[in-house]
């Protein structure tokens, strides 16, 4: 979990993780760079909708955002010579209500996402029945 590290501002990394996963699913997508093109690049269209890929980061998003209580440590200094200090967590609770119900959700949306792509990929190289 990249949120449970934070950046000396306390920026927490697990944005950054989604923030990057993001810039590749559009890299992918403007080039059309999948396992299974569609022939040449696309113009930009309302059927990124029943991509799954959106979605996935989606929940990401979320996950990453119902877990940034979570952080136990901070990095502190310059890279290469960064160290990690304790972060003080409240004694409250780590993860509330609210953000508990918004993990579930991306884990659910998750799920669907992955198995509406690996429908849509067995549907693709499925052999299709001779006619004779």
């Amino acid at each position: 979990m990249p949120n449970v590290l934070r950046t000396a501002r306390d920026y927490p990394l697990g944005y950054s993780t989604v923030t990057l996963l993001a810039l590749l699913f559009a890299v992918t997508l403007g080039t059309n760079s999948f396992t299974l093109s569609t022939g040449g690049k696309q113009p930009p269209t309302f059927a990124i909708f029943t991509s799954s890929g959106l979605y996935e980061i989606t929940a990401y998003l979320l996950a990453a955002a119902a877990t940034l209580s979570l952080a136990k440590y901070r990095l502190v200094g310059q890279w290469p010579k960064q160290t990690v200090e304790a972060v003080v967590i409240p004694p409250t609770q780590p993860l509330i209500r609210e953000r508990f119900w918004g993990l579930l959700a991306a884990i659910l949306i998750l799920v669907l996402a992955t198995g509406w792509e690996a429908y849509r990929f067995a549907a693709a190289i499925q052999p299709r029945a001779r006619m004779e």
